[in-house]
């Protein structure tokens, strides 16, 4: 019959209109009952937070994912600035459109505001971008190639790429922020290490 059992049993032994039983019994069912609505309070206000954290947080792993490319093409940016047509590239094409959407989906002010700095960089890092160098030919008898750009337009390409890279440095600082927080929050309800 175990402890629980018999705690019944004797709750239900007890003559409750000769009230024989003196204070003590029902001192000790307030409190069990003070203790159910408040235990029950504070599950139910800790599953809300566990849901509005997890609301806020969004879809992890999709976020994660998306970060982690980011982060890899930006670092491949500081490491050797790149020309318009790699920012181009079928992989790296929708990559800002990607944190925007992702960042639209969250509920997380300080997150939400790290992934749209961090499409901002993007942007930035790809709208001073230089051209493309495009074809370039040698003709018998030419001492220089026929290019499409300039000898100016190339002496123009480093003060952009500087600026690609300075971009490129705040976008990281941006992703690394925005994996700090997405990981606190992944501690707040899974309790992660």
């Amino acid at each position: 019959m175990g402890v629980f059992g018999g705690l019944i049993a004797w709750w239900n032994t007890i003559d409750w209109s000769k009230a024989e039983w003196g204070p003590v019994p029902a001192w000790l069912g307030l409190t069990l009952t003070l203790i159910t609505v408040f235990g029950s309070l504070i599950a139910w206000w800790w599953r809300r937070k566990v849901r509005r954290v997890r609301r806020a947080m969004g879809p992890a792993q999709d976020l994660r994912a998306a970060l982690h490319t980011t982060r890899l093409a930006l670092q491949d940016i500081v490491v050797e600035p790149r020309r318009s047509p790699w920012f181009i590239d079928e992989d790296r094409r929708e990559t800002a459109q990607t944190l925007r959407d992702l960042a639209g989906r969250l509920d997380d002010r300080k997150l939400r505001a790290q992934l749209t700095k961090a499409s901002g960089a993007w942007d930035a890092a790809f709208a001073s971008a230089p051209g493309a160098d495009g074809f370039w030919a040698m003709y018998e008898g030419d001492a220089e190639p026929v290019t499409p750009r300039t000898a100016v337009d190339r002496a123009q390409d480093g003060p952009r790429f500087e600026k690609q890279g300075e971009h490129a440095r705040a976008g990281l600082d941006a992703v690394e922020d925005a994996l700090t927080r997405l990981n606190q929050l992944e501690r707040k309800t899974v309790g992660r290490p």
